[in-house]
């Protein structure tokens, strides 16, 4: 006799102007199941996920919950039915206590809140964890890792039978990574589901006892892990076989290309020294809070630095004290944050495409959607960026053609020195080859090229040359042989 899952939604189907996002996808978890749910991006995972918590209605199919028909109308609704979704952009009031965190919205008083108990119960809920914390600490004191605890946490205080997880390791370190992981075992002993939304296949095999597969819209694979390759499951995403994950054919020069001496990030970084050569693909490594991240935003001039002496091609360079002095000498950054630092969401290819391109398609006089609009096409042409047309607005992309936006604006601007802080974080795997083949073409057209990412394995395969760091300091500088995940995990702990 069959068992009635936890969780059927039978048959979903959802349309936006345009785009077929799911077609007939039907989805089942059992409970105490953890279900990883892998695709690229724009294959459906967010759209389902969102009609699962209320966000969508879909145009048709059904969702049952422990046998019973149900029909959420609102996010409100699928909370109270058990359903908690935890974003990889938290939803968490930073400047109010832990404990008010967990129960916002779900006080067990309605005129009048008594805080002592909210306080033991969240510390309760958070002991069960294994989070030792203080639940009185404002949640903006807390590092990324911390607050997915708390949002999990949120989730039990809702009496959660079912938490969606997207993307919750994107910004986490190995350790962080492993705790969270014994969180959602435990999560699993308990009786609750998971759904696992990642792109990081080696996690997937870890944690999730089944896959679902998605890909334009539709289920193309689902079963158990063990039935399933690493490279079954990429075939199934992309349609094809991806023979080299991590291609590399870039050809570094003799000539240096970029150099600076005793730079300097107040509170962040220490007096580094290094210089990259044309042609080269130099990558910057360390744990989370190391502050390569602020040294990527630090070699933009995006925020307050020091350094003895700067070359860029020859020229030296007296100050760097904003984007405006980076871009005028030849550098760009393509930034961590490409939903808040690198786009404008609401405005159209076309309009972003132009932002930094202004004094190509404009004169003194005004500005020439003709010539903007050729700019957007050759954009969209060179870079490979999968769009019904120029017009459409960004935030409606996949992430990795939002990557590719990004990416492709900049090269407009004919740089000297490409900084890439975290590239291909958040966007699946087809679309990562071929942020890493445009890696590779732009060093090959004689670019300086500095990789800044928490990817090992992608900082091994792509990288000339690594610097390692650790606490705001360079604890090595490794090259050729010497770059394995093994030497960057040393230097990155502080051990070399």
């Amino acid at each position: 006799m069959k068992i009635t899952p936890l969780l059927l939604m039978e048959n979903i189907t959802k349309k936006f102007p345009g785009v077929l996002a799911l077609d007939s996808v039907t989805l089942e978890l059992n409970k105490g199941e953890i279900l990883a749910l892998v695709g690229e991006n724009g294959a459906g995972k967010s759209t389902l996920i969102k009609i699962l918590s209320g966000v969508h209605r879909p145009d048709s199919g059904r969702i049952f919950l422990e046998g019973k028909e149900k029909k959420f109308r609102s996010t409100i609704d699928a909370i109270r039915a058990g359903i908690s979704v935890i974003y990889q952009e938290l939803a968490l009031a930073e400047n109010l206590p832990v404990y008010a965190n967990v129960f916002i919205g779900r006080e067990p008083w309605k005129f009048r809140v008594k805080h002592s108990y909210l306080e033991k119960r969240a510390g309760e809920i958070l002991q069960e964890l294994g989070f030792d914390i203080d639940p009185r600490i404002e949640v903006g004191k807390l590092n990324v890792s911390e607050k997915q605890l708390v949002s999990i946490a949120k989730a039990l205080a809702y009496d959660a039978k079912i938490i969606v997880m997207d993307e919750p390791t994107a910004t986490l370190t190995e350790y962080e990574v492993e705790r969270l992981f014994d969180i959602i075992r435990k999560l699993k002993r308990r009786g609750v589901s998971v759904i696992f939304v990642s792109h990081r296949l080696d996690e997937i095999f870890e944690v999730a006892d089944r896959v679902l597969i998605l890909r334009d819209g539709r289920k193309v694979g689902e079963g158990n892990l063990n039935e399933f390759s690493r490279d079954d499951i990429i075939k199934l995403m992309v349609g094809r076989k991806i023979e080299d994950m991590y291609p590399k054919y870039n050809t570094p020069r003799g000539e240096v290309a970029f150099r600076v001496s005793n730079f300097e990030i107040p509170g962040y970084v220490s007096r580094l020294s290094f210089e990259v050569k044309k042609g080269e693909i130099f990558g910057i490594a360390g744990l989370v809070g190391c502050g390569k991240s602020e040294l990527a935003l630090g070699l933009f001039g995006a925020i307050r630095n020091r350094f003895d002496s700067m070359n860029v091609f020859g020229k030296s360079l007296m100050r760097l004290k904003s984007p405006i002095d980076a871009l005028k000498n030849g550098i760009v950054l393509i930034p961590e944050e490409r939903k808040k630092h690198g786009l404008v969401l609401g405005m159209s290819i076309v309009e972003n495409v132009s932002l930094p391109n202004t004094d190509k398609i404009s004169n003194a006089i005004y500005l020439s959607w003709k010539k903007a609009s050729e700019l957007a096409r050759e954009a969209v042409k060179r870079f490979n960026i999968k769009t019904p047309s120029i017009k459409q607005i960004v935030k409606n992309l996949s992430g990795g053609n939002q990557q590719k936006v990004v990416i492709g604006k900049y090269m407009f601007r004919e740089p000297d020195v490409i900084i890439l802080a975290e590239p291909t974080r958040g966007i699946d795997v087809g679309a990562k080859v071929e942020v890493y083949k445009m890696i590779n073409s732009l060093a090959n057209l004689g670019k300086a090229v500095i990789f800044v990412s928490s990817e090992l394995p992608e900082i091994v395969s792509l990288s000339d040359r690594v610097m390692v760091l650790h606490r705001g300091k360079m604890t090595a500088l490794l090259q050729k042989d010497e770059i394995t995940q093994e030497n960057i995990l040393r230097a990155a702990t502080g051990v070399m």
